[in-house]
C-alpha cells in the first residue's frame, strides 16, 4: 500500500509539474509580448518629449521672428509666439492652421491686405514651425544615437563569455502520466 500512495504522489508531483511548465510558458509569453509593447511606447514617449522640449525652447523666438519678417505688429508677434509646442505639433499634423485664432479678426482687418494675406497662407505656419521642428527631430535622433552607442558599450563591457556560461535548457518531450493513456497528436 505505501507503494501505491508514493505512486500516486510521483504522479500527481507530474501533473503538477507539467501543468506549470504549460501555465508559464503561455504566461511568459504574454509577458514578453507586454513587455515589448511598453518599451516601444516608452521609446516613443521619450523621442517626443524630447522634440516637444526642444521645441518649447526654440518655437516661440521662432514664431516671433518669422511673423515680425512677414510685417506684423511686435504685439501681434508676440502674442503669436505664445503657442504652446504640443498645439502647435498637434495644429500642423492635423493640417489646421491656428494663426487666425490667434489673431483677432479684428485685427487682420487693420493689416494691408498683402501681410494679411500671406499670415493667412495655410503654409504660413508650416513655414515657421518647421526650422525648430526639424531642430528638436535632429536633437531626439542624436540622443537616441547617444543611447544606442551606450548599450552597445554597456553590452561589450559585460564581456564575450557570457555566451558560454548560459547552459543549454533540454527540451521538455512528450511525457505521459503512467496511469492515463497518452493523447495523440499530430
Amino acid at each position: 500500500m505505501p507503494a501505491t500512495n508514493s505512486a500516486d504522489a510521483g504522479v500527481r508531483l507530474l501533473r503538477a509539474y507539467l501543468d506549470a511548465v504549460t501555465l508559464s510558458e503561455a504566461l511568459q509569453t504574454r509577458i514578453w509580448h507586454a513587455a515589448e509593447l511598453t518599451l516601444v511606447h516608452a521609446s516613443q514617449a521619450i523621442f517626443f518629449t524630447i522634440v516637444i522640449a526642444s521645441l518649447s525652447h526654440n518655437l516661440g523666438p521662432a514664431l516671433e521672428s518669422g511673423a515680425s519678417q512677414a510685417g506684423l505688429p511686435p504685439a501681434l508677434a508676440h502674442g503669436i509666439s505664445s503657442l504652446p509646442p504640443g498645439a502647435a505639433i498637434f495644429a500642423a499634423m492635423l493640417g489646421y492652421d491656428p494663426i487666425s485664432h490667434l489673431i483677432a479678426a479684428s485685427s487682420l482687418a487693420t493689416l494691408p491686405p498683402a501681410i494679411a494675406s500671406r499670415i493667412t497662407d495655410p503654409h504660413f505656419f508650416a513655414g515657421l514651425l518647421a526650422q525648430p521642428f526639424v531642430d528638436g527631430i535632429r536633437i531626439a535622433l542624436l540622443a537616441c544615437v547617444a543611447m544606442c552607442v551606450l548599450a552597445g558599450v554597456t553590452s561589450a563591457l559585460r564581456g564575450s563569455d557570457r555566451h558560454r556560461r548560459v547552459a543549454v535548457q533540454p527540451t521538455v518531450g512528450d511525457v505521459a502520466v503512467v496511469s492515463q493513456p497518452m493523447a495523440q497528436t499530430r
